[in-house]
């Protein structure tokens, strides 16, 4: 398990005051300026729904639990990944867990997620923009 906190300093306290530092299976960060590495290798990422972290995660292939969801600003990008078979919002702490635990005991749940992300996945899409918006000057 990798637990990146990022710049949410008050996670970060939380994770180091915690008992997570002494299990051996479980590396703690605050922020990392390499977190693309961390997503190569993860199986699945617990994330707040922002539109740059949905479009990292769908190009890595990595699908998403999503938590403490803004609403109006993050609610299309929960609604259009669960739609599209890459999301699952949860509510609490409890969801989380059984989220997880359902799909590490249905390995093949997550590997249809991970072919979901590759079909709706647009790693080009800023290459495509430009070329879109030269052609039309």
């Amino acid at each position: 398990l990798i637990v990146v906190a990022g710049r949410d300093k008050v996670l970060e306290k939380k994770i180091s005051s915690s008992d997570l530092k002494k299990d051996k299976s479980i590396r703690t960060f605050g922020f990392v300026d390499n977190l693309e590495e961390y997503m190569t290798v993860a199986d699945l990422i617990l994330t707040k729904a922002g539109g740059l972290t949905v479009s990292e995660c769908l190009v890595k292939n990595l699908p998403m639990i999503f938590n403490n969801v803004i609403p109006i600003q993050e609610d299309d990008n929960v609604e259009y990944s669960e739609k599209n078979g890459v999301g699952v919002k949860v509510n609490n702490v409890k969801e989380t867990v059984e989220i997880i635990d359902r799909l590490f005991a249905h390995p093949d749940k997550i590997v249809k997620m991970k072919d979901n992300c590759k079909k709706i996945a647009k790693p080009n899409a800023a290459i495509e923009l430009v070329d879109f918006v030269v052609s039309k000057i």
